[in-house]
C-alpha cells in the first residue's frame, strides 16, 4: 500500500493535465492506496476553490473515490459523517473538526457561521444512549465506502427488520448516490434481505418471544409499545401496520415483525405485505436518486420520511375512526 497526495486524487478526477491524469489513474487503479484525513480536507478545498465544484459534485466525487476497492480512507466513519453534515450545509473542514472532537465535552470557536451551521451539537453532554446511537449511525454510514458495501447493505437490511436500530436507508442513500447505475440493484438487495429479516422477526415472535423477543424490545424501549399493540390487536390492524411500518417505519418495523409472529399472522400474508411495502420504499428511493441525484438527498432525509409518516398516521387514524363508527 502507498499513501497518495492531494494532487494525485485531483488529477484522477480532473483531466486538465492528460499525462498526469493517466499516471494518477494507473497508480490508483493498479494498487492499494491510503488517503489521510488531511489530504481529504485539501482535496475538498482544491475542488471547490480551484475547479469550482459544487457541493453535490464534491460529495459524489468523494463517495465514488472512497467506494473504490483499491482505496483506504483514514477515519472513514468520520469522513462519512462529515459528508453528511456537508450535504446539510456545513463547511466540510468544520464538519471534520467537529466530528474529530466528539470525544470532548464541547467544541469552542469564535466562528459564528460555524456555530450556526453546527447548531452546537457538542456543547452539551450527550447521554450514553445518544452517543451510542450516533456512533452506530456513523459506523453504518461509513460502510457505504467499503468495497463490500453491497454485502453490508444486505446485512443491515436483514437485521433492521428484527433487531437493529439504524435503518438500511442510512447505507442505501450514499451507495445509490455514488453509483446511480446500480440503484435498482441495491433496491432489490435491500428489499429481499429486509423481507428475510422480517421473516426472522416473525419467527422470533412466533417461537421464541419470551426468550429472545422480549429482551430485544426491552433493550430498545419498545416493550411497552409492543404490549399495548398486542392487547387490542386484530387481523386488520396487523395488515395496516405491516403497510405503515414497511413504508414509513410507523410503528418500528422490528416491533411489527415480532408482533406478527406473536399473534400468529399467516406467514404468507406477512411475506407478501412486507415485500410490497418494503419494496415500494426502496424502489421509490432508487427512482428519486437516479432522477435527481444529490439534490434530492436533503428532501429524502428531512421531508420524505415526514410525508410517509403523515400518510401512515392518516391511515391509522382513519382505521381507528372506522372501527369506532362500526362498533
Amino acid at each position: 500500500m502507498i499513501a497518495i497526495d492531494t494532487n494525485i486524487i485531483v488529477r484522477y478526477f480532473v483531466d486538465d493535465h492528460p499525462a498526469q491524469t493517466e499516471r494518477a489513474r494507473n497508480m490508483i487503479d493498479g494498487q492499494q492506496v491510503f488517503v489521510s484525513i488531511t489530504v481529504v480536507i485539501e482535496v475538498e478545498w482544491v475542488l471547490r476553490s480551484s475547479y469550482r465544484f459544487g457541493r453535490a459534485e464534491i460529495i459524489k466525487t468523494f463517495l465514488t473515490f472512497a467506494g473504490m476497492p483499491s482505496v483506504t480512507v483514514e477515519d472513514a466513519a468520520i469522513v462519512a459523517g462529515a459528508l453528511d453534515l456537508f450535504a446539510q450545509g456545513m463547511d466540510f473542514a468544520d464538519a471534520l473538526h467537529l466530528l474529530k472532537a466528539r470525544h470532548c465535552e464541547r467544541f469552542v470557536t469564535f466562528d459564528r457561521k460555524f456555530i450556526k451551521a453546527a447548531k452546537l451539537p457538542v456543547t452539551k453532554r450527550y447521554r450514553k444512549p445518544e452517543r451510542m446511537l450516533r456512533r452506530l449511525y456513523d459506523w453504518t454510514m461509513a460502510l457505504s465506502a467499503r468495497k463490500s458495501a453491497e454485502i453490508w447493505l444486505a446485512v443491515i437490511a436483514f437485521v433492521e427488520s428484527s433487531v437493529f436500530l439504524v435503518p438500511a436507508d442510512v447505507l442505501f442513500l450514499p451507495m445509490s448516490l455514488a453509483k446511480p447505475d446500480k440503484a435498482w440493484r441495491y433496491a432489490l438487495v435491500a428489499t429481499i434481505f429486509s423481507v428475510l429479516g422480517g421473516i426472522a422477526g416473525w419467527w422470533i415472535g412466533y417461537f421464541a418471544f419470551d426468550a429472545i423477543a422480549a429482551p430485544i424490545l426491552e433493550f430498545y424501549g419498545k416493550l411497552d409499545t409492543f404490549n399495548q399493540l398486542k392487547a387490542g390487536i386484530t387481523f386488520e390492524a396487523i395488515v395496516l401496520m405491516l403497510v405503515t411500518s414497511g413504508f414509513a417505519h410507523l410503528p418500528p418495523i422490528k416491533v411489527v415483525t415480532i408482533l406478527s409472529g406473536a399473534v400468529h399472522v399467516d406467514i404468507w400474508l406477512f411475506i407478501v405485505s412486507a415485500a410490497i411495502t418494503r419494496g415500494a420504499r426502496f424502489f421509490l428511493l432508487a427512482w428519486l436518486l437516479r432522477r435527481y441525484g444529490e439534490e434530492i438527498r436533503d428532501f429524502i432525509e428531512k421531508r420524505l420520511g415526514q410525508i410517509a409518516m403523515a400518510v401512515a398516521a392518516v391511515l391509522i387514524v382513519g382505521y381507528v375512526g372506522y372501527k369506532f363508527v362500526v362498533h
